[in-house]
């Protein structure tokens, strides 16, 4: 009853294999700092210093060190090189042991019973116990319900096992243990100041937290005592850079030894590069044209609420073939759906090309506005945003509708948009964090979560919700494919947004790096890196 899930890890993998020593032959062209020593050769000469230090590249600054409060891709970065998650997917998809090294599940899949590691410690010398695990666990199941509200009374069954009952049956629930949500904390540290864990972490993973100097730095070390064995890397250091070119130029030159979410235009110069290596994996995050389908925070309609016919318009005059184009250098092939084409039952052959220019301007006259109209688009300062909103404002033109492009720093992004609902439209993502349509389906389209604001776009549709919750609930794989078609269906013909593509998620590091891995979800196991 193990499911496999699809997993895009790269290089990744758990094997002593990748110890400092294998690669003690490679000089790193990094001057990052840090070096294990001066060896010597068979004949006794001198051998050049192994290099054991890594410092990686952020375009922003995480907002914690706390797992069970994170909420950021970039956040979970540091968060998971210093904290374990309860389960793990290897590098063929399986789900596998990593805190809880194993576990049961009942016949009617309601009930599970973990079997937590045994002599593990945490980085300030605690031991960590069943009591740390199901704190844990408990915390995130508050923190976030719209995720784990399901996990009902988790209960201790002796020091090394635990058990939860789930709400109804829900077969991804395993995916959901995986993700950096569910980390383990030190109960002792948590609870001894909850708002200060942010900036002072406790876990089990394999670096331990240093320093964080505030728009520079965050450093940490290499934890000597990880269950998995030795960590090749002596120190991490996570730099933030907000502009790509400066983090290119830093790559280049040897300050910096990798950095994430590298755009389009300079996979040209990275792959060029004798010095370089990019690795890149189809994405999680469907990059989406959405709709405030509700209010704005003063109770006023949003000019696409209840009006059917204007989104359509808008959807209608989008050629998603030269969004990609000019977003994304075609990068990725147009998406038709509002999810990655890894999902468990994802529509192979669902049609949801909507581009007619004649329709648009159809649909445009039927919702009020023969003569054309105007509305403003908020989005991110972020390439990755801000483009395929120039694409989309270029192209709305042709029909006679004025967008009004806003961009805006992340922070105040998110609490105008994501949290305040004052916007019209916006170009955010639909996130899969596991292979199952209920990830991106279940936060960003259920009506139940939008005060939690997951669901952003405010959609709420009877009809929708109904096949959200099938999908989590049925033991049935054909009526869950079914819900799966139905809900890209909805989607489509409602118009309460407009998939564009599936990014690829791109990382640039030095060549001689060995063991670098990134997953679709943005997560790395800084565990496996070493030169």
């Amino acid at each position: 009853m193990k499911k496999k899930a699809l997993s895009l890890i790269l290089c990744g993998t758990l094997a002593a294999s990748l110890l400092l020593t294998a690669c003690s032959g490679n000089n790193g062209s990094s001057g990052s700092g840090g070096n294990a020593g001066n060896g010597t050769t068979p004949n006794g000469g001198n051998a050049a210093p192994v290099k054991d230090t890594l410092v990686f590249s952020v375009p922003s600054e995480p907002t914690t060190m706390d797992p069970l409060t994170a909420a950021e891709r970039i956040t979970f970065l540091p968060v998971h090189a210093i904290h374990d998650t309860l389960l793990a997917e290897d590098s063929d998809g399986n789900i596998i042991g990593n805190i809880a090294e194993s576990w049961d599940i009942s016949d009617d899949g309601l009930v599970y019973t973990f079997k937590i590691r045994e002599g593990v410690t945490f980085h300030q010398g605690q031991n960590m116990t069943i009591e740390d695990v199901i704190f844990s666990l408990e915390t995130i199941c508050k923190n976030k319900p719209d995720l784990y509200g399901i996990i009902q009374n988790i209960t201790k069954v002796d020091d090394t096992h635990f058990s939860f009952t789930l709400e109804y049956a829900f077969s991804p629930i395993l995916n959901l243990l995986t993700l950096t949500h569910v980390s383990i904390v030190c109960k002792e540290t948590y609870e001894a100041d909850v708002e200060g864990y942010g900036r002072n972490p406790n876990g089990t993973g394999p670096f331990k937290f240093v320093s964080w100097m505030s728009g520079e730095n965050i450093v940490l070390e290499r934890n000597e005592n990880y269950w998995r064995g030795e960590v090749p890397m002596k120190s991490l250091t996570f730099r933030i850079i907000s502009e790509e070119a400066t983090e290119l130029i830093a790559l280049e030159a040897g300050d910096i030894d990798a950095y994430i979410q590298v755009s389009e235009s300079n996979r040209s110069l990275i792959e060029s590069n004798p010095d370089l290596k990019m690795y890149s994996v189809p994405a999680g995050q469907v990059y989406t044209l959405a709709f405030n389908n509700g209010t704005y925070s003063d109770g006023q309609k949003s000019i696409f609420a209840g009006n059917k016919a204007l989104r359509q318009a808008v959807c209608y005059a989008v050629n998603k073939e030269d969004v990609v184009a000019l977003a994304i250098d075609n990068a990725a092939p147009p998406l038709y759906t509002p999810f990655p084409n890894f999902i468990e039952n994802y529509p192979e052959n669902f049609d949801g090309n909507v581009y007619n220019l004649d329709k648009a301007k159809e649909k445009l006259a039927e919702a009020g506005y023969p003569n054309g109209m105007s509305f403003t688009m908020k989005t991110t300062t972020q390439s990755g945003y801000s483009k395929p909103a120039e694409a989309v404002q270029g192209q709305l033109v042709n029909v006679g509708i004025d967008m009004k492009l806003v961009t805006m720093e992340r922070g105040t992004y998110l609490q105008e948009v994501y949290n305040n609902f004052d916007y019209d439209a916006t170009i955010w993502a639909v996130s899969c964090d596991y292979p199952n349509m209920d990830s991106g389906a279940y936060r960003r389209f259920y009506s139940g979560n939008i005060l939690p604001t997951q669901n952003y776009m405010q959609i709420n549709d009877p009809e929708l919700d109904a096949m959200i919750m099938t999908n989590r609930q049925s033991l049935d794989p054909a009526e869950r494919a079914a819900c799966v078609e139905r809900v890209c269906e909805i989607i489509r013909d409602e118009s309460y947004c407009l998939p564009l593509y599936a990014a690829p998620t791109n990382m640039a590091v030095n060549a001689n790096l060995k063991g670098a891995n990134v997953n679709y979800g943005s997560v790395v196991d800084f565990f496996t890196w070493s030169w």
